[in-house]
């Protein structure tokens, strides 16, 4: 674990690339660049970090072997994937002789030094090993090591040589990929009139057919024609693919994909003077390159695999292909134009780029070639977006949006009008196309709006029209493409007309751009001379020759076309919300969950469920979007058509979605009088149609109407405070009838969106609207934060007093009748009390605060962003307000704390009762502490209490579907263009990007291309995480705080207790002011208690309980993690049955006295239900992880696990494989985690061997449990419950002595515990015959003679003393030892699956996980052996052959001569054997 931190750290400083490239070798010095000579270089040794990779894995050398195994194999694979990422980081940094002019250096200067090194150390393997596993070895360390900046003469010397050996290897796809890298990496810095490259793309479109799998010649049905059997293929030994460090097989496969491409591109297009002449720059009639003749070519080829119909195993790489190619294009077109851009802003760095780089001389593409590629790519598309493939039909959507944003004037029209064909109703034939041609739509929509508005615009009527059918009730997946095309259309028009808002003039700190001008570079590429006479010469079935009188017509007056737009839209945006309401009638009954379904309906599936929230939550973004796009005038139609569809019809199974719409129309907008102001015309219109009446409407029309204006009330602002009146006596009509449980449940909805609108900031919609007056609008164009930024809707005083009155009136006086004893107390009120105040709290949250705000202020500088922010809001209000907000939180947390204390006590031995106390108690209405939705109500608010400092906290859900949207709008060609004039820049150090981590990149002089809400969106989903880290930071604060910031400090004594009762609890409740009103009771202490009361409550009687406080203590631990350090030994304790005095501490019933109740059948039924529940809180990981970190630690939770034997006699019958599973649960997180501890202290190695000791006694005295050292043996021998130890149990045990014996053991500890390990493994090797412990046994010798063999070949070991081996030399010389050896490990070999049913042995759980650490310790990692051949056999297992020579070498000569002599008799006699035995 500590390896992998520091890996961590320095792959964290390395992953900010843009700020280390100044002083990388790959760093550009301008000439005559003044700062040149106050540059630095970053310099790492390479043969450093070859030796750290050889250390952590010494196997690559074939001359050394691994050290065995210290920790588990996960931990392992992550250092070996944390240390090839750090190796890759660091290239960049190798000594290559780059230095910055004027540099004065004693030594010598060596150019290419670190390449050439590393040619020197592979090449020979490469070139003449290709038929073993070196060759690949050796290939892996030239892509780890290998700069990319080498000289021109070094890659000219070499290539032929990396050509060569690349041949010798056919059929190879890691081979043939690393060697793409390699070539990619070289065609930067040599000259393309230096190097024929043709021999190169001739090789990569041979190979094209094997890796696209594409069928070349048929199969015949007449067998006796000829068949070929296709070729054998050759793959890395996955040892050796461990260290390429690519993802999974998909990941694998597309990378390859896209690197083929790579570099079939750069060998497109001119590569020498002659070529480029004969493009066009010296000739009347341009030709095609070479390389680009060949690549059309394979593409002509291939056409007919891209049909829709002919599909098979081609048919997915191909649409990968088509994908990459296209990107290609595009970005080889981004670098043309960033060229340009630095050639007239920093001619100095473009100069010294094109020296450092000289491939740069051919990077243009002539416009007849651009021509060429997109007139053959793009029929490509067309077939590859209606594949009956989804992911080819994503590929072809994108390699479109790709191949559109190169020329968006003379791509998007046709493709628009062959989408809206598909749209068409006439078109029957199609209708299976239209989901397809609206993705399309979608991706086109905004390159063709901003580079052709007035195409776009004139079509926008009939795209609208066409699309509107595509909301159908009976066809979910074109319902939702469609409302995404809708979505993205009201993101760049508007709806009706610009916004009467004038911008800010006041300028958005922390904004920059990048560059200048990119749109015009971006332009002139397709607007040069040879790029509009290849078009002219274009055939008319050319998708490319298509006219468009819209497009080409410059008379067309834009603002005519944008007003006639404006008014398609308006009308359309009534019709859009007619299609909605349809949607909605058209919704059905949602079905009801059935018992045991896990949360699924009886039908439908987690994917159903999946689809449905998906459509759901686009469902509401759209209306979000489009009700904010809105002008005044047409936001007034719709809100008159809303108002009436809610007036005049009530849809109980469309309730959800209704309250979404009202969501949206609600929303604050700008008061147009006062643009400071924010105002709701929707609520106005709203809430006396939904509060008209309530009473004496029915139950499902109260409830349509509640929840609609739950939905209304959500994002408007302060406009709620004019109608408090009608919405206080809604909550209070639907908190009034608590016998119906859906209205009392939309009521508390109610309550909770009415809260969160008071306290919760939030923009204000028409923040996103696409277009505001005063503005040179541009349809399209990325929304700019500078000068334009986003306006919030903050609460206010006022706000905070309703809020403060809404908690008053409905939650706190709930809570004080509950404390009144005189009325009528019954468990249902008891329920719907807790539910007002958790639904109470999941509104209000965002404003309590631990203490008052005077006192958070006067910490400013230990304060988190949200915590300060909150007390300053909370100043605003009355001093009243203040008051109550100041201690609500803290006496919400104390009382829930009593609450959970009584549960506590009340389910703490409940068996213990008489039947009549129990039925007196239910009687009473008091029995809380045994209902299940009492319980669960107090688990989901002790999340809300400990977790949550607002509303809205979940952020990273936000920031992952905004990726999603923003990832659909990216213009890959201007980022291409941008990332690229940034990393020149940055090599050459330049000024204007110094600093850029902190800033904005802004606009499209930026590379962004993201619309005005998606900005929005962002700034908001920003403002969330703030709030998501203060639940983590804010407790940490007050631990601080409390005491100090030591880490070991002394925890108070926790507040949890047994002694609270019913009656003062309700005395609590019921009082006006809080009873804990000493100074050291605070909100933190409150906090840890109630963490106590959730331990108590995963050891609840009910099942669905336990589960519940079990997943949410689990998350409580990542915000009070110190909480765990104390809880160890308490947990290990209860499942060792060794806590007679210690019942209710931590929460945790005492175990032992547990044993003496059982229940009327007899049966120990509430002790199992506290182990388990114990057992599930020892394997959160934040619990084991804490257990591992100490010898102590380690000994206790060893001697738990594999002393479960008088547990599990104790238990019923019908739990004790639940148990057993649990406990192994247990046991394989440990092994998944497992790591070697250093020993620094005495008492750590007196623990270790104490633990050694405690495992080797069970494992020689079977018959009866192992006891601890410090335990007496005699309470032991009187227990008569012990009995004979369980095969599971000494397995576990022979695995933990497995892992536990390291190298230091060998040499420092006490011989005789030394010598009993050795005679343990010995007699397990002897009388195990055929068990699992045998071959765990074997795993161990092979550990021991390992290590011996490692401390005999270590000088610094002899000062220590040499390990003691007289047990293993003995062993080997005594011939019934070598036959009992000889059959373990003929019991050792692979499973034969011919025979018992033709399957593997049916291990129960975790011994195969044993078994096959066992075979891990045999012997030690090698890559012998290096042919190709197998490791193991049915027959031969090679680590047998290692471990036998490892003992033999360990034993000496003359005692070795010995043993071989015994050993070659068993074999003699084992090979005369029949097969069957």
């Amino acid at each position: 674990p500590a390896r992998q931190a520091l890996l961590s750290v320095v792959l964290l400083l390395l992953s900010k690339k843009g700020t280390w490239r100044s002083v990388s070798n790959a760093a550009l010095f301008p000439e005559g660049d003044p700062s040149n000579k106050d540059r630095w270089m970053l310099l790492l040794k390479w043969r450093a970090l070859l030796s750290m990779l050889l250390r952590t894995a010494p196997y690559l050398d074939e001359h050394k072997a691994g050290a065995p195994p210290m920790e588990a194999s996960s931990m392992r694979s992550k250092i070996l994937k944390s240390t090839v990422s750090l190796i890759r980081s660091c290239r960049c940094f190798f000594d290559q002789g780059v230095r910055p002019p004027g540099w004065k250096g004693g030594a010598s200067i060596e150019l290419d030094a670190t390449a050439r090194a590393l040619w020197k150390m592979t090449e020979t393997d490469l070139l003449y090993h290709t038929h073993s596993n070196s060759c690949f070895r050796a290939q892996i360390m030239l892509y780890l090591f290998h700069p990319s900046k080498c000289s021109s003469a070094y890659y000219l010397e070499v290539m032929p040589k990396w050509m060569e050996s690349w041949r010798n290897v056919d059929r190879c796809p890691e081979y043939d990929y690393l060697w793409m890298v390699m070539f990619s990496r070289t065609r930067k810095y040599i000259h393309p009139r230096d190097h024929d490259w043709g021999a190169l793309r001739r090789h990569l479109l041979t190979q094209c057919g094997y890796w696209l799998q594409i069928p070349f010649g048929g199969v015949s049905s007449d067998k006796s024609f000829p068949h070929a059997a296709q070729a054998g293929k050759r793959s890395f030994p996955s040892r050796l693919k461990a260290f390429v460090g690519t993802g999974s097989k998909y990941e694998e496969g597309i990378d390859f994909v896209g690197r083929v491409t790579k570099l079939l591109m750069f060998c497109s297009g001119p590569h020498t003077t002659t070529e480029a002449n004969d493009a066009g720059m010296g000739s009347e009639e341009p030709t095609l390159s070479e390389g680009t003749v060949e690549l059309l070519s394979f593409l002509k080829f291939v056409k007919p695999y891209f049909n829709p119909s002919n599909t098979g195993s081609w048919t997915f790489p191909l649409g990968a292909f088509l994908h990459y190619l296209s990107y290609e294009v595009s970005h080889r077109m981004g670098i043309m134009a960033a060229l340009n851009v630095l050639k007239s802003s920093h001619p100095n760095s473009y100069k010294q780029l094109c020296n450092d780089e000289p491939y740069l001389s051919c990077i243009e593409l002539p416009g007849h070639e651009i021509v060429a590629f997109l007139d053959t790519l793009l029929p490509l598309c067309q077939q590859a977006l209606y594949s009956k493939n989804g992911s080819v039909s994503h590929a072809g959507e994108t390699a479109l949006l790709y191949l559109a944003q190169v020329d968006p004037v003379r791509v998007a029209p046709p493709m628009i009008d062959f989408g809206l064909r598909a749209l068409d109703i006439s078109s029957v034939n199609l209708a299976h196309q239209a989901p397809s041609a609206l993705s399309a739509l979608t991706r086109l929509f905004q390159p063709a709006l901003r580079q052709c508005p007035t195409m776009v615009l004139s079509r926008l009527p009939e795209m609208l029209r066409l699309s509107l059918a595509g909301i159908d009730s009976n066809d979910q997946n074109k319902t939702m493409r469609t409302l995404i095309f809708y979505r993205n259309l009201v993101m760049w028009l508007p709806a009706g007309g610009a916004l009467n808002i004038a911008p800010d003039d006041k300028e958005t700190k922390g904004t920059i751009q990048i560059g200048e001008g990119l749109m015009d570079q971006r332009n002139s590429i397709v607007g040069s001379t040879s790029y509009k006479n290849a078009l002219a010469s274009l055939p008319e079935s050319s998708i490319l020759a298509q006219k468009n009188a819209a497009m080409l017509d410059t008379d067309i007056d834009f603002d005519t076309v944008m007003e006639e737009a404006m008014l398609a839209m308006s009308d359309w945006s009534l019709a859009f919300l007619d299609r909605v309401y349809e949607l909605l009638r058209a919704t059905g009954e949602q079905e009801k969950l059935g018992k045991g379904h896990s949360g699924y309906a009886a039908t439908h599936g987690s994917m159903d469920i999946a689809i449905t929230k998906n459509v759901s939550r686009i469902m509401k973004e759209t209306l979000t979007y489009f009700f904010s796009s809105m002008d005044t005038e047409t936001y007034r139609s719709a809100l008159r058509s809303v108002s009436k569809f809610i007036e005049e019809e009530t849809l109980p199974f469309a309730v959800k979605d209704a309250s979404l719409l009202c969501q949206a129309v609600c929303m604050t907008r700008f008061d147009l009088k006062d643009s400071s102001a924010d105002a709701s015309p929707g609520l106005d219109a709203l809430v006396p149609i939904l509060t008209e009446d309530l009473e004496h409407r029915s139950t499902k029309s109260a409830i349509y109407r509640l929840r609609c204006l739950a939905g209304a009330v959500r994002y408007a602002g302060s406009s709620v405070l004019k109608h408090r009146d009608s919405i206080v006596a809604a909550i209070t009509y639907a908190l009034s009838q608590p016998d119906d449980k859906v209205l009392f449940k939309t009521g508390c909805k109610l309550l909770r969106h009415t809260l969160s609108s008071q306290c919760e900031e939030y923009p204000i919609a028409q923040s996103s609207h696409p277009m505001k007056s005063g503005t040179n609008f541009v349809p399209g164009a990325c929304a700019e934060l500078k000068r334009d930024g986003v306006r919030w809707c903050v609460p206010s005083g006022k706000s905070i007093d309703f809020t403060v009155d809404l908690v008053g009136r409905f939650c706190l006086k709930r809570l004080r009748s509950l404390g009144d004893t005189t009325g009528d107390n019954n468990i249902q009120r008891w329920r719907q009390s807790l539910r007002v105040l958790r639904y109470t709290l999941r509104g209000c949250l965002g404003i309590l605060l631990d203490d008052s705000a005077d006192t958070i202020l006067s910490q400013e500088g230990e304060l988190c962003p949200k915590e300060k922010a909150t007390a300053s809001l909370i100043k605003s209000s009355s001093p009243e307000s203040q008051k109550i907000l100041g201690d609500l939180r803290r006496r919400f947390c104390f009382n829930l704390m009593d609450i959970t204390c009584v549960i506590a006590k009340g389910t703490v031995d409940c068996e213990s009762k008489s039947d009549e106390s129990q039925s007196d108690k239910k009687e009473g209405g008091l029995s809380i502490s045994t209902d299940a939705k009492v319980c669960n109500e107090v688990i989901e608010i002790a999340e809300l209490l400990l977790t949550r400092r607002g509303a809205q906290y979940q952020s990273g859900s936000g920031k992952t579907i905004w990726r999603g949207q923003k990832e659909i709008l990216v213009d890959f060609f201007l980022t291409s263009e941008c990332d690229y004039i940034q990393n020149i820049l940055l090599r050459a150090d330049d000024e204007s990007q110094r600093g850029l981590n902190s800033l904005y990149k802004d606009g499209e002089e930026s590379g962004k291309n993201i619309s005005r809400c998606l900005l929005v969106n962002r700034i908001h989903i920003a403002n969330q995480t703030l709030t998501a880290s203060a639940s983590s930071q804010i407790p940490r604060r007050l631990k601080k705080l409390r005491d100090g910031a030591g880490t070991n400090a002394t925890i108070p004594a926790s507040l949890f207790t047994l002694e609270m009762n019913m009656e003062t609890l309700q005395s609590h409740l019921s009082s006006e002011e809080s009873p804990y009103k000493d100074e050291n009771c605070t909100s933190l202490r409150a906090c840890e208690a109630v963490i106590d009361g959730l331990c108590n409550l995963s050891c609840h009687p009910n099942i669905n309980v336990r589960g519940n406080a079990l997943s949410i203590t689990d998350f409580l631990m990542t915000r009070f993690g110190w909480v765990v350090k104390h809880r160890t030994s308490r947990l290990l304790s209860a499942i060792s049955l060794r806590d007679d005095d210690l019942k209710g501490v931590d929460g945790i019933p005492s175990t032992q006295e547990l044993v003496t109740q059982v229940n009327a059948q007899g049966r120990r039924t509430r002790l199992a239900e506290v182990v388990k529940g114990v057992l599930k809180l020892v394997s959160l990981p934040k619990i084991l992880k804490h257990m591992m970190w100490n010898e102590t630690d380690r000994f206790e939770l060893v001697k738990t696990v594999c002393g479960t034997q008088r547990l599990l006699s104790l238990l019923p019958p019908e739990d004790v494989a639940k148990v057993v599973y649990y406990v192994n649960s247990i046991f394989l997180l440990f092994r998944s985690r497992n790591f070697s501890l250093l020993r620094v202290s005495q008492a750590d190695q007196m623990a270790h061997e104490s633990c050694l000791e405690f495992l080797i006694d069970m494992l020689q005295d079977g018959s009866k449990s192992a006891t601890a050292p410090d335990e007496k043996s005699d309470e032991v021998a009187d227990d008569s419950d012990a009995r004979e130890m369980h095969w599971r149990d000494r397995l576990v045990a022979s695995w933990f002595l497995l892992q536990f014996v390291d190298e230091k053991d060998l040499v420092t500890t006490k011989p005789q515990l030394m010598s009993k390990v050795w005679t343990t493994c010995f007699t397990l090797i002897k009388e195990e015959v055929g068990q699992p412990i045998q071959r765990v046994s074997l795993g161990l010798l092979g550990r021991l003679v390992s290590l011996a063999l490692v401390d005999m070949s270590q000088p610094e070991s002899i000062g220590a003393g040499q390990p003691d081996v007289s047990l293993l030399r003995d062993f080997f010389t005594s011939e019934q030892a070598c036959k009992a050896l000889g059959n373990a490990l003929v019991y050792d070999h692979r499973e034969d699956t011919s025979v018992g049913g033709g399957h593997g042995a049916q291990w129960s759980s975790g011994v195969q996980e044993i078994i096959r650490d066992a075979t891990a310790n045999l012997s030690t990692r090698t890559l012998f052996p290096f042919q190709r051949v197998s490791v193991k056999t049915s027959i031969y297992k090679l680590q047998h052959s290692q471990l036998l020579c490892s003992a033999l070498l360990a034993i000496g000569y003359e005692n070795a001569k010995v043993a071989v002599g015994y050993l070659l008799a068993q074999a003699t006699e084992l090979v005369a054997s029949p097969p069957s035995e």
